[in-house]
């Protein structure tokens, strides 16, 4: 997880995180729920959704307020309804895993909190009551664990959903191309919830604005150009990509005008087939994390061509120097270089990011003394120096950031 920054600029990017990586609750207006007690819900919808419970597992009891004595399921948990016409609006239904652990201290506490999280997961049979929820524009079945089956066919005519988030949900199987039927979707997320080729006509999705398919190792650059097509996309999330063998797959992306976090975590890249500089005109943010090459782990040069980055992540497998080039990226406020192998000081080149607010070099095998050039950070927040092979005094200067 990245750290949130409050600016202008970032301000938008945490608007978007609200929307991409923690649920994601658009609010439209009529997606508020109940002002009051006066707002029940309709009968017909409160029956389906009893059946719908009928076929969960729920080990945790996390659903009991949905029963038939609590007559108003708008006040049931994970329900949403309209405060204006009390129809059921939006249904959260994930489960969240906890965080990872900062450091080793935190270890037993993270095991008790995994061990909660796995007893606490919806599992059972997804049944088409749902279809009965005319209005439903919001569903999360995320985090859960329903047996590695099929993602259920009757949601692809679920057209009134704009958020759909399936990622992690213990599904299976291959994702159909009636998925280009659910027209009004402004979020999906499917990462690790198929196996199988992406249907391209995800590429029909044109109100999309954020789209993750991480941990689907099925995917190669071949296969995106469908991409192109989502020209209102502003987050994509592409973890474990190959994109090893594809000399274009930078020009598909470039081609989403509104893009403003790119995450590649995880992806094959080969040095060969990166141009010098490239135009992302609207990137803020960019993760390029763990990546995987047939040669030595490299930065591509393109990176810092980048002049709007905010936050760039650029954690795990690294090796050599860190480049003079991220001198260029003035805007940046978030830095993380953890987890690799650079085997130098603190470089200089980071002497002009005067924007700077959080910076990771953890584990990143730096040696030397503390670097004068943090000194120059005057608006760091937090800087995480540690597991290097840092040596001499802490300097006093620290003090005055």
């Amino acid at each position: 997880m990245h750290t949130v920054i409050m600016d202008t600029v970032t301000l938008m990017m945490l608007l978007l995180h609200l929307c991409c990586l923690t649920s994601l609750m658009f609010k439209f207006g009529i997606c508020t729920g109940p002002s009051d007690s006066e707002t029940f819900c309709v009968p017909s919808e409160r029956e389906a959704l009893l059946r719908f419970k009928h076929h969960l597992k729920d080990p945790s009891n996390r659903l009991w307020s949905w029963n038939a004595s609590n007559t108003n399921c708008c006040d049931w948990t994970g329900v949403v309804c309209s405060n204006v016409t009390a129809h059921v609006l939006e249904l959260h239904l994930n489960t969240s895993p906890p965080p990872l652990p900062y450091s080793n201290n935190s270890d037993i506490e993270y095991e008790e909190a995994l061990d909660a999280y796995h007893s606490s997961k919806f599992g059972g049979e997804i049944k088409p009551s749902l279809l009965e929820l005319k209005h439903l524009s919001h569903l999360d079945l995320s985090g859960n664990s329903f047996g590695f089956v099929q993602i259920p066919s009757f949601l692809w005519e679920m057209t009134s959903l704009t958020y759909l988030n399936l990622s992690c949900g213990g599904f299976n199987g291959k994702i159909p191309h009636q998925i280009g039927n659910l027209s009004n979707l402004v979020y999906l997320d499917l990462s690790y919830a198929a196996s199988g080729e992406v249907p391209y006509q995800i590429g029909n999705l044109t109100k999309l604005l954020c789209l993750g398919l991480q941990g689907l190792d099925f995917l190669f650059a071949e296969n995106l150009h469908w991409l192109s097509g989502l020209s209102q996309l502003q987050y994509l999330e592409l973890g474990r990509v190959n994109l090893s063998k594809s000399f274009d797959w930078l020009q598909t992306l470039q081609a989403l005008p509104s893009l403003m976090e790119l995450r590649l975590s995880q992806c094959m890249i080969h040095r060969y087939n990166h141009p010098s500089s490239i135009n992302f005109s609207s990137l803020a943010t960019l993760q390029l994390s763990f990546i995987s090459s047939p040669e030595t782990s490299f930065v591509p040069k393109w990176i810092f061509g980048l002049r709007k980055l905010v936050s760039l992540q650029l954690n795990g497998n690294f090796q050599g120097f860190i480049l003079d080039g991220i001198q260029s990226l003035t805007l940046l406020e978030n830095l993380d270089l953890s987890q690799n192998s650079f085997s130098s000081s603190i470089p200089d080149s980071l002497y002009g990011l005067h924007r700077l607010k959080f910076l990771n070099l953890r584990s990143s095998n730096l040696c030397g003394t503390i670097s004068g050039v943090l000194s120059n950070l005057t608006s760091l927040v937090e800087l995480d120096l540690s597991y290097n092979q840092l040596e001499g005094m802490i300097p006093t200067y620290l003090g005055n950031l």
